[in-house]
C-alpha cells in the first residue's frame, strides 16, 4: 500500500472515522489504526506534508497533499487539523507593557480583549505572505493577517517589535 501522496497522483490511503470519532486509517491488512494528525509545516504548508501517528508518535502514513485525498478522505483530515489550527486574530494592538524579562500585550482579537505575554526577546514572526505570529508563554498563537489593515498606531506599537 502506498503511503504517500504525491500531489500529481491520487492517495491510496483508506481513511474513515473509528468508532471512537477519531480520524483512522486502515493499514495493509485492513485493520482500522486510529491516527492523530500533525502537520509538519503548518504555516507555510497548511494542506501538504502532514503526518499520519499513532497514539506511540509512530508515523504510519503521510501526506504530501490534501489535494491527492479523495473527497471525502480529505474532508476528514481537514477537520481533524482544525485544532491545530487554532489562533487568535489580532485587529487591534491596544498597549504594550515591558515588566521586568516580560512583555505584556493587550490587544483585541476576533474573540474579544485578550492580554498575554511574550519574552522580552522573543519577537513577532512575519511569514513569506506578511502574516505576522506572535507566540505567548502559555503557547498561544497570535496572528495579524494583515498588518497594513491595522489603525496607525497598532502598526507603529508592532512595528517597533518586527526586525
Amino acid at each position: 500500500m502506498n503511503t504517500t501522496a504525491e500531489p500529481s497522483k491520487k492517495s491510496t490511503l483508506q481513511l474513515e472515522l473509528c468508532a471512537t470519532g477519531r480520524l483512522g486509517m486502515r493499514d495493509e491488512a485492513g485493520k482500522l489504526k486510529a491516527v492523530n494528525v500533525s502537520p509538519c509545516f503548518p504555516w507555510s504548508h497548511p494542506e501538504s506534508f502532514i503526518s499520519l501517528r499513532d497514539d506511540d508518535n509512530k508515523e504510519l502514513g503521510f501526506i504530501d497533499d490534501l489535494d491527492a485525498l479523495d473527497p471525502t478522505s480529505k474532508a476528514l483530515v481537514s477537520d481533524a487539523l482544525s485544532p491545530t489550527k487554532f489562533t487568535f486574530e489580532i485587529t487591534e494592538i491596544r498597549k504594550i507593557d515591558r515588566d521586568f524579562e516580560l512583555r505584556t500585550w493587550r490587544v483585541e482579537t476576533n474573540r474579544g480583549p485578550r492580554s498575554f505575554q511574550t519574552m522580552l526577546d522573543s519577537h513577532p514572526r512575519v511569514l513569506p505572505d506578511g502574516t505576522v505570529l506572535i507566540k505567548d508563554l502559555a503557547g498561544d498563537l497570535y496572528q495579524i493577517n494583515d498588518p497594513q489593515s491595522l489603525d496607525r498606531r497598532s502598526r507603529h506599537r508592532l512595528s517597533i517589535y518586527i526586525d
